[in-house]
């Protein structure tokens, strides 16, 4: 089988040329007779040695057996390992992948998160997905660099816009339209942050809390987090809630943001309260409510409130 060759290993410019060599095989063209199975066969020597774009399309030929056998699971495979390296349409493919559970685990939390990832990169079906509705997406999204191009973004940055300054803070961070810098995303999520604006606030959290492009501030970054929260932001409510559980052992809290973000819909927070209540840990045992949330995690393919949901049953 093409996947099971010793690595190749070979060097980006080598890798690159493999994929250019695949391409032609593929469609047939610049002097080269169409192929499928040397295609994919190039694709796979390309994203064996890291070949991001190699990766997404070797995953879409094993995903529709295209020139190999139909090997659902190795697409997935394929699809992770360029979707780490931040291609949106692998993202996109492996979400859509763990929401039905095809070729790898349901996961509503993988899911959605990477729906969220593509979707912050302006795929545009990521951006309609219904799994990213909650995570507060505002007119910040509009400021797409494919359409408006980057001088755009930057000139309403400067002037003041924090949508602009958030978008412009996402594109520093995942070098999109930009080469990645750290500090200049911190600088203009910190613009953005300082107006208010709750996106802004909980990527600026994430920065001084993981201490990424900032200095390590733990107290500041909470404080950011929790800002975020209180508008509403799912994510930063959720995030907030596992800081407070794991790290400051504040579990009465932690318990109020679960259900804040749980009440939004979010499965993870759902499953999350859900056992907190069926535990009684922090909060009083309440488990008609445990069982209403960890059925509602779970009927999202929610992993881990499938498993609470069994535990809860044998008891």
């Amino acid at each position: 089988s093409v996947l099971n060759e010793n690595d190749p290993n070979l060097s980006p410019k080598e890798a690159k040329k493999a994929y250019n060599r695949g391409v032609r095989l593929l469609k047939g063209i610049k002097g080269e007779e169409k192929d499928e199975t040397s295609a994919a066969e190039a694709f796979w020597e390309a994203a064996a040695s890291g070949h991001k774009e190699a990766q997404y399309v070797l995953g879409v030929m094993l995903l529709k057996g295209q020139g190999l056998p139909k090997q659902e699971g190795q697409a997935a495979k394929w699809f992770a390992l360029a979707a780490e390296q931040g291609h949106p349409k692998a993202q996109y493919n492996l979400s859509i992948m763990h929401q039905f559970g095809v070729g790898t685990a349901k996961d509503a939390a993988a899911a959605q998160a990477l729906m969220y990832h593509a979707a912050r990169q302006s795929h545009k079906k990521a951006m309609r997905s219904h799994l990213v509705e909650n995570h507060g997406l505002g007119r910040w999204f509009d400021y797409d660099p494919k359409e408006l191009g980057v001088e755009r973004i930057e000139r309403d940055a400067n002037g003041g816009d924090p949508d602009a300054q958030c978008r412009l803070g996402l594109m520093f961070f995942d070098g999109d339209h930009v080469p990645e810098d750290k500090a200049m995303a911190s600088n203009w999520f910190m613009k953005a942050a300082q107006q208010g604006h709750a996106e802004a606030q909980m990527n600026m959290a994430r920065l001084l809390l993981e201490g990424d492009g900032v200095e390590q501030d733990i107290e500041y970054g909470m404080r950011f987090l929790e800002m975020s929260a209180e508008q509403g932001h799912v994510l930063s409510q959720f995030n907030l809630a596992n800081r407070l559980f794991n790290d400051n052992c504040d579990l009465e809290r932690a318990a109020f943001w679960f259900l804040r973000s749980a009440k939004q819909g979010f499965a993870p927070a759902q499953a999350s309260i859900g056992w907190m209540m069926f535990t009684g840990n922090g909060i009083p045992r309440d488990l008609p409510m445990a069982r209403r949330w960890l059925q509602a995690a779970a009927e999202q393919g929610n992993t881990e409130g499938q498993m609470y949901l069994k535990q809860f049953n044998v008891q």
